[in-house]
């Protein structure tokens, strides 16, 4: 991911219109995890030299805030030094990159306990958060006595918790089973710079200004581009007035058809590459990155396969075409704004352009989210 998200109010608007790749000395809050996760995911795993990141996932369906969240299972995953992360953890946060407070929402599946833990200067101290049966042992802070099986939005004041501390690492554990999710993880310097966070976060920030004109179609052009930090910032442009917008988002959705003769010619490669013939493995291997982008979805579901070989040579052939096997499409991401505007939007015209949708009338990147997408909304 851009190591975090960092938001300023201007224009008269209470919601975040620009988006930097690190806080400025006046940035009164910082988003660590909340959209572009298959980033997140990667950044931890290169910094752990993890072979694959198959315990961690992004999740685009069961989310608190955004299109995103991240899913996982097992015990730890962490990164003790994040690019660009050196966080002051302060008592009276006025300096670059200084904040006292967190905020973050979670949830456990399958019981166990979740946790999430902050490395101190690249090194672990027990600065953990944990809900749910855990042993902590001496350090380390229980939030609650069992797992949330909803989203839980919880908030601390790190300074009190730990002291003073440089923030420069993370941990996510779902430990005894079960499945957790994180999402909207954040810093700010008082709780009120969080409660503006996650109400734009939230759509509720109400827009002085009416999203109209050129400055609608600024935003449009960045929700529906292939810049994942600019559409995640458009994409909270629009989410307050999302029901006022449903129209516009129907005459102006990106049309993309599937190209149907590449999809059959990957989906006839993939058996191919545990073939006992290794001129068959190469050759299909070849072909599969030949055929390039349109055989992404294929891989993807490849590296699901049982097999080693079939998982080995599929996450080399996406390394190839240039794909990280936990980030999302451009498309796809794309394809997961519009459709969550729609859902939020909840109003009878955003759920028929999602059936719309759905069917494929605008091309093959909408079916499988707004599916899920009507799916939630029709209780599920």
């Amino acid at each position: 991911m851009t190591p975090m998200f960092a938001f300023a109010l201007s224009f008269g608007l209470s919601m975040p219109i620009q988006q930097k790749l690190a806080p400025k000395a006046d940035d009164p809050f910082v988003e660590l995890l909340d959209e572009n996760i298959g980033k997140t995911i990667d950044d931890i795993v290169g910094q752990t030299n993890v072979p694959n990141a198959g315990d961690m996932k992004v999740e685009r369906g069961d989310v608190y805030t955004g299109t995103e969240s991240l899913k996982q299972t097992g015990q730890e995953r962490h990164a003790g030094q994040l690019k660009g992360w050196g966080f002051k953890i302060v008592e009276k946060p006025a300096g670059p990159n200084e904040f006292r407070y967190l905020r973050f929402a979670w949830k456990k599946e399958g019981g166990g306990s979740i946790l999430l833990g902050f490395a101190n200067d690249n090194t672990w101290s027990g600065k953990r958060y944990v809900s749910g049966e855990y042993a902590l042992g001496g350090s380390g802070l229980k939030v609650a006595e069992k797992a949330p099986l909803e989203w839980t939005v919880v908030t601390r004041d790190l300074f009190k918790d730990y002291g003073a501390f440089g923030l420069t690492g993370i941990l996510f554990s779902s430990t005894s089973g079960g499945t957790s999710y994180f999402d909207h993880v954040i810093l700010g310097r008082s709780i009120e710079d969080l409660d503006i966070a996650t109400d734009a976060a939230l759509g509720k920030s109400k827009a002085k200004i009416a999203l109209t004109g050129k400055a609608r179609e600024d935003a449009w052009a960045d929700l529906v581009g292939d810049d994942r930090n600019k559409g995640s910032v458009a994409f909270r442009t629009f989410l307050p007035g999302a029901a006022d917008h449903v129209e516009f988002i129907g005459a102006n959705v990106p049309r993309k058809k599937i190209d149907t003769d590449k999809l059959a010619r990957a989906n006839a490669c993939v058996p191919k590459l545990k073939d006992e013939n290794f001129e068959a493995r190469i050759a299909a291997e070849a072909e599969l990155v030949k055929i390039g982008e349109a055989a992404i979805p294929v891989l993807k579901a490849a590296i699901d396969a049982t097999d080693p070989e079939t998982q080995f040579r599929a996450r080399a052939i996406l390394k190839k075409i240039g794909y990280s096997p936990s980030d999302v499409l451009p498309s796809e991401a794309r394809a997961g704004r519009i459709v969550r505007l729609l859902e939020r939007a909840k109003s009878k015209e955003a759920k028929a352009l999602l059936e719309k949708l759905a069917s494929g009338e605008f091309g093959g990147d909408y079916p499988t989210e707004a599916t899920a997408a009507l799916a939630r909304l029709n209780g599920k």
